[in-house]
């Protein structure tokens, strides 16, 4: 189905261009949501007709986007899920289910938003993207544990194995700028002593000439 869109979407295209999309994902996502309408000559005059208008609203909406981003971002969303010894659960945690944790958080996130590729079948501490706006995401943490004892435990894990990497890339900047720094000085001493032997080469010449 050709659509043209009222807002942008991410992979998909800008305001105002007609692109081609499944029934379904036009029938059952953009088209509810009010980010498209169907791209016949009706709906075209339309968006034409209040193209400011729907640009105005646009912007309201990637600055609410942006603004809740900053809220949501580095939020951690437990789930405590039971699981058998080896960390596997008994089901899996779907988007739906972090939606609904996160509204319970006091954020109004759409489980379409939340990008998973699969549900997560296993105890753990997953980072997760949510999309609230074309080129707006906030990162979550999903805590998925069998206890909440279990679930601060994960969660410290995490955290200072992050801290960890963090100090090791930092160590390996520092230590990449040394290695730069000292590679720089030996060019310039092996540039100023090929000049020097260079001047001492010309002087020697300039002499057997005199």
């Amino acid at each position: 189905m050709e659509v043209v869109l009222l807002e942008p979407v991410a992979k998909l295209g800008k305001i105002g261009e007609i692109v081609t999309v499944k029934n379904g994902y036009a029938r059952n996502y953009l088209i509810p949501r009010g980010a498209a309408l169907r791209a016949n000559k009706e709906n075209i005059a339309i968006f034409e007709e209040k193209k400011k208008e729907i640009e105005a609203k646009n912007d309201d909406k990637k600055k609410a986007a942006e603004a809740l981003a900053k809220k949501l971002d580095g939020v951690t969303v437990t789930i405590i899920r039971q699981a058998a010894e080896d960390g596997r659960l008994y089901g899996s945690v779907t988007v739906r289910e972090i939606s609904e944790h996160i509204r319970g958080d006091g954020f109004e996130v759409d489980s379409k938003s939340i990008n998973l590729l699969n549900p997560i079948r296993s105890v753990g501490a997953y980072d997760v993207t949510v999309s609230l706006y074309a080129e707006v995401d906030a990162k979550i943490k999903v805590n998925v544990a069998r206890s909440e004892s279990e679930a601060e435990n994960q969660l410290s894990e995490e955290l200072d194995a992050e801290k960890a990497e963090r100090e090791a890339q930092k160590q390996a900047s520092v230590e990449g700028a040394i290695r730069a720094a000292e590679a720089a000085k030996k060019a310039a001493e092996q540039a100023e002593k090929e000049a020097a032997e260079a001047s001492e080469s010309e002087e020697a010449e300039a002499n057997e000439e005199e």
